[in-house]
């Protein structure tokens, strides 16, 4: 599950969540709350060894020198026997903190025809995006449900590439969209999916 040379490669298609400024006791509290999604299996620390040669723990608390990054097994659809995922912090100097949960496409690779996404021509289909973009958006509801949160992205390594006070500088999200967002609007949280890639 974990160890296979090609499961790592390729980078992430993740879900990276804008919390709010920094806060331990809020971004651990969202670390605990992500790995009790239904559909996770974990959390695991070591990369190198599969899950049945390690034991499951909760996640370590983050600290300043520990950005709790953690491993774990997903479930995307009943038939599915399971894809390597896993987890991080990332706190800006000066800025906010963010939740990341991702899925290397490696591991994606195993159970959908990904390619060489995203290094492809724009008018070849992407298929298999709809429905992970749309498991990470469910995922991004559930955890908005739970915990305090101003916003979600999701794409491929979309981490830091934008954020609330950005976009709404920018009068909002934009109508052509290569990344998914979970948005604020009327005092909850709505999904709008990527646009810009033909499926």
């Amino acid at each position: 599950m974990f160890t296979p040379d090609d499961v790592g490669h390729g980078g992430f298609f993740e879900i990276s969540i804008e919390l709010g400024d920094r806060c331990t006791a809020r971004i651990n509290r969202a670390v605990e709350t992500l790995w009790t999604y239904p559909r996770l299996t974990g959390c695991y620390l070591d990369r190198n060894k599969n899950p049945v040669e390690q034991t499951r723990v909760n996640p370590p608390p983050v600290t300043d020198e520990d950005w709790c990054h953690v491993f774990g097994i997903a479930a995307l659809n009943d038939r599915d026997f399971g894809i390597a995922c896993g987890s991080c912090v990332v706190r800006e100097t000066g800025g906010p903190d963010w939740l990341d949960f991702y899925f290397p496409m490696g591991s994606l690779g195993r159970s959908f025809p990904v390619g060489g996404f995203p290094f492809i021509d724009q008018s070849e289909p992407v298929p298999w995006l709809p429905h992970v973009e749309r498991w990470l958006a469910e995922l991004g509801l559930w955890l908005s449900e739970r915990i305090p949160m101003r916003m979600g992205l999701i794409g491929f390594e979309c981490s830091g590439s934008t954020g609330l006070s950005t976009i709404a500088q920018q009068n909002g999200l934009p109508s052509q969209r290569w990344t998914g967002y979970i948005w604020p609007e009327n005092k909850r949280f709505v999904y709008v999916p990527s646009n810009a890639y033909k499926t």
